[in-house]
């Protein structure tokens, strides 16, 4: 295949009973010119022998295996580094895509000269308005996202981004170790949004988010709640990090960053009052 326009990347770790449903509607898009790559992230269960058996039969379907288990965001990395398509969208494997939706989504990217193409998303029958359809540039962007609205639809799944700008900002977050598999991606988002110079949207609910009660960010039991609380205090001291970094010149990085940090602190506090009303 020549450089594909788009490329889906899908994570997979312990989603056996999802991954099929997942890769048919990868395989069926409209838009004839994509590649899927699923990034084996060492899952225990036989996820992957579903996925190798779709890629025997795909040949749009590339499978990467790490050799030990890194966590979505360096799944995701990984993936962004290895394709060389123009656009990326990702994609959790225990989640579907309208058929439709990198065709259109694409198209969107192209007239309007994005970088980032926001759509909603479809949750337990409830539609997720996740971005502005509005074209933003510049600093509009960010502020848009995270001041300009009480609500943070901060997850990087179901929106289009040029691979140039996630290259930029996996550059800006190399410091980041393996291993975070919560609030990864409002640090990404984050960075996201600062080099991003234009966003636009469609209204229309692509992504179809399922609320899987066995996933670490969903499960209530004592150690997936003590993980969460870990990784979030991660995600929190990587934000500090992010004080030496090109994006903190700009005026909006310290007010964005309060309203991050307290989101963030909110969520480690519901986890702690969550523990102690167990006992």
């Amino acid at each position: 295949m020549n450089c594909p326009k788009v490329a889906i990347i899908v994570p997979v770790y312990n989603t056996e009973r999802y991954i099929a449903e997942c890769l048919i509607s990868c395989i069926n898009q409209t838009l004839k010119e994509i590649e899927i790559i699923v990034v084996d992230d060492c899952s225990p269960d036989n996820a992957m022998g579903i996925a190798e058996d779709f890629a025997s039969k795909y040949s749009t379907i590339k499978i990467v295996h790490n050799e030990v288990n890194q966590g979505p965001f360096y799944a995701r990395k990984r993936g962004t580094e290895i394709t060389n398509a123009e656009f990326i969208m990702y994609l959790d494997s225990d989640d579907t895509i309208a058929l439709d939706s990198t065709e259109k989504m694409y198209d969107r990217a192209v007239k309007s000269q994005s970088d980032i193409v926001h759509a909603y998303r479809i949750s337990s029958n409830i539609i997720d308005k996740a971005g502005p359809v509005e074209e933003l540039q510049g600093d509009e962007i960010v502020a848009n996202m995270f001041l300009k609205n009480n609500y943070m639809a901060y997850y990087v799944c179901g929106r289009l981004f040029k691979r140039e700008l996630l290259l930029k900002t996996f550059e800006v977050l190399d410091f980041v170790q393996p291993n975070i598999c919560v609030s990864e991606d409002l640090l990404q988002m984050l960075v996201i949004l600062f080099l991003a110079n234009k966003s636009s949207g469609l209204p229309i609910a692509f992504y179809n988010y399922r609320v899987n009660t066995s996933s670490l960010t969903r499960s209530i039991t004592d150690e997936s709640i003590l993980r969460r609380s870990e990784d979030q205090r991660t995600v929190l001291k990587y934000i500090e990090e992010l004080d030496s970094s090109c994006i903190a010149s700009n005026a909006l990085f310290v007010p964005v960053k309060l309203k991050v940090c307290n989101l963030i602190n909110y969520y480690i506090e519901f986890s702690e009052r969550l523990l102690s009303n167990k006992y």
